[in-house]
């Protein structure tokens, strides 16, 4: 995935910001296949280019009141290669030599949503997808609201926006100083690195700026603007979204606002980080 232009950026507006304390790290679940959750609180917060962004991109405005009603359990990490391999019995990272706990990616929306199912299955919890055919040429679809599933699943966009800021308004997800939170372009051996080395946000959560893209729930759409209520996305459309920036971006192109989306077969610098919503 390739930067973006310049020519997206324009000045931010003065805006009024919904900035809610989220609680985290309450009644988090046990590891599955060695991957740990953190328990994100239910909230309210400003979607989109807020006051802490010192410019927007286009698909970031309006910015819109989104409540999330219910907790919901999130990776600390993105999906480690090894955790991947793990439960998949295979690799499709293109950068394998950077180890076992590196995040995995080159990875299509369809091998998350599967994988996602097959973590679900191993902690004997209904799948929230449904696939056909295995490996690299899987195909996956959903249906119904993804709230309601009570098996492991892909954040929705709202999700992973409110998780990032955690209750600030910062540009990355738990810093206004890239370096000190994510991996990118700028980092003289700019290359990708195991998960959990820089600092966490105020929820915990790790590497969700930089590193590498991460796959959303969400089919792509511009947004309206209008509050919203644990929104599912929009309709089925040609794109799903991914969050969060990767080593390949600079850090101007990847904060916490920032969206991005590509057909869900499609690979690159793209992972995985898991949700479950919350008994």
């Amino acid at each position: 995935m390739t930067q973006r232009s310049a020519a997206w950026l324009f000045a931010v507006p003065l805006l009024t910001g919904c900035i809610e304390q989220v609680q985290a790290d309450t009644g988090n679940i046990e590891p599955v296949h060695g991957i740990e959750f953190v328990r994100i609180q239910g909230h309210t917060f400003d979607m989109g280019c807020t006051p802490g962004m010192p410019y927007c991109h286009e698909n970031e405005l309006p910015v819109q009141q989104t409540t999330l009603t219910r907790d919901f359990h999130m990776s600390r990490t993105e999906v480690t290669q090894e955790q991947f391999e793990a439960v998949m019995g295979y690799n499709p990272s293109q950068y394998s030599d950077c180890g076992p706990t590196c995040p995995v990616e080159d990875l299509s929306w369809d091998e998350a949503a599967a994988f996602a199912n097959e973590v679900s299955a191993a902690a004997g919890l209904p799948e929230c997808f449904s696939c056909k055919g295995s490996g690299t040429a899987v195909t996956c679809t959903s249906s119904g609201s993804v709230y309601d599933c009570g098996g492991f699943r892909l954040p929705t966009e709202a999700e992973w926006e409110g998780a990032a800021r955690c209750g600030e308004d910062l540009m990355y997800a738990g810093s206004d100083i890239s370096s000190e939170v994510g991996w990118f372009q700028e980092d003289p051996d700019s290359t990708i690195r195991p998960v959990g080395e820089l600092l966490p946000n105020s929820c915990g959560l790790l590497d969700m700026s930089g590193n590498v893209w991460e796959w959303t729930q969400d089919w792509y759409a511009d947004y309206r603007g209008s509050a919203s209520i644990d929104p599912d996305g929009p309709p089925p459309a040609l794109r799903r979204v991914f969050r969060g920036g990767s080593f390949v971006n600079v850090p101007l192109g990847a904060w916490v606002a920032c969206r991005l989306a590509a057909p869900p077969s499609s690979r690159g610098q793209v992972g995985v980080r898991l949700v479950r919503t919350a008994d």
